[in-house]
């Protein structure tokens, strides 16, 4: 940004976001899982427009959070050039660290056991499964 700031150069910055994901009590299960699904881990969850919450009405919590979790396990994590793969690594050292950090903060504030996020996957550093924290 600084280097395209002396020539008033077009930038684009990939900054991240902080939107949630809302299911309201009057939606499809399925679509809203699927949808949710798509919100949360497009390209690992790395892009501005995932949501990194999704809050549900207390109408469809109990339903709606069973099939997520079902469809969150379903993932298969693993080389992007495989078809079968539907999640990729994340992009650095730096971006597992913050996802393991995200988890421990949540178990440790919701009195939750550690062993409720999972450790990453094969031997690929940057390769994780995803934690679920139902409230």
């Amino acid at each position: 940004m600084a280097g395209s700031a002396n020539t008033v150069k077009k930038v684009s910055l990939e900054l991240g976001g902080n939107a949630p994901c809302i299911v309201f009590d009057d939606a499809d299960i399925d679509v809203a899982v699927k949808g949710s699904l798509a919100a949360k881990f497009r390209n690992s969850g790395q892009t501005c427009v995932c949501a990194n919450r999704i809050l549900v009405q207390e109408g469809i919590y109990e339903k709606f959070a069973k099939a997520f979790i079902q469809a969150v396990q379903s993932l298969k994590v693993g080389n992007g050039l495989e078809e079968s793969t539907s999640q990729g690594p994340l992009i650095n050292e730096a971006a597992v660290q913050k996802v393991h950090s995200l988890a421990n903060d949540s178990s440790q504030l919701l009195s939750l056991p550690p062993s409720l996020f999972l450790p990453k996957v094969s031997n690929y550093s940057y390769f994780i499964c995803w934690p679920i924290f139902p409230l």
